[in-house]
């Protein structure tokens, strides 16, 4: 039994204890390497999902702010400056107090949470 021509066509030719070492050595780098690439894509989607639901919280604030503006402007300027109808108003007045309150509420049960599980 000729141990070099055994794994003939295999891609290994292993002539000695040095080939067998240096095989295992390129087989642990390879694997490395896979695991650390699999690192990288996964800290490039925590990345990348960082980034977009930081624009989208900011544009949440910026549309809210833009609805509490309105919404001052209309309570402190008289009729005839108003550049929105009731309807419209009373739709970002709903969504401010839908906004006031689902947080109030969110807050609560965490507290709530919290305490019990204390």
């Amino acid at each position: 039994m000729n141990h070099d021509t055994d794994f003939q066509g295999v891609g290994i030719d292993l002539t000695g204890p040095q080939d067998v070492e240096s095989h295992a050595h390129a087989e642990h780098r390879r694997l490395f390497e896979k695991k650390e690439a699999t690192h990288k894509r996964s800290q490039q989607f925590k990345k990348n999902f960082h980034w977009v639901s930081l624009i989208g919280l900011w544009f949440g604030f910026l549309v809210i702010l833009a609805f509490i503006l309105v919404w001052t402007w209309h309570i402190l300027m008289p009729e005839t400056r108003h550049f929105v109808s009731d309807v419209r108003m009373d739709t970002i007045e709903a969504v401010i107090l839908s906004i006031i309150g689902s947080s109030a509420f969110t807050r609560y049960a965490h507290n709530m949470i919290r305490k019990h599980n204390d």
